[in-house]
């Protein structure tokens, strides 16, 4: 069961084998690019009082690893999209997600970075994603 980046803590049934949370950092609110609040420590107190409720472990079923712009990611220059998604952001995503202790972790994104690399001939995402990897 996911809670998806809402803040909530399932009290009430029905109650999952696993409990999930979303982990997005950057995105497009107000015309311009904001730092959503969501710290990795919030995550971590969550996961302990749902293990403490519930007894069952949580995870990040969805890190942000693609761009929140204006428009549809197809639709943005690789330039509009690095501004929400480029390899710094993403090397920041990773070690929040990191800091959260919380496995596993699914990254959300893949077909934006292959897109990237097969369709613009643009490396730079792959390969900081893959650099991040380990």
């Amino acid at each position: 069961m996911s809670t998806s980046a809402a803040w909530g803590i399932p009290i009430i049934g029905p109650i999952p084998d696993m409990s999930a949370f979303s982990y997005y950092l950057t995105r497009w609110k107000e015309d311009k690019y904001t730092t959503t609040y969501h710290a990795a420590f919030i995550h971590r107190i969550r996961a302990v009082i749902i293990r403490i409720l519930w007894r069952i472990p949580s995870f990040i079923h969805e890190l942000q690893m693609e761009p929140w712009g204006p428009k549809d990611i197809w639709e943005m220059t690789p330039q509009q999209q690095d501004e929400s998604m480029g390899p710094r952001q993403i090397a920041k995503n990773f070690k929040a997600s990191k800091s959260t202790n919380l496995y596993p972790v699914d990254l959300w994104g893949g077909e934006w970075w292959y897109w990237r690399l097969k369709t613009l001939n643009d490396s730079t995402t792959w390969e900081a994603v893959k650099e991040n990897l380990s």
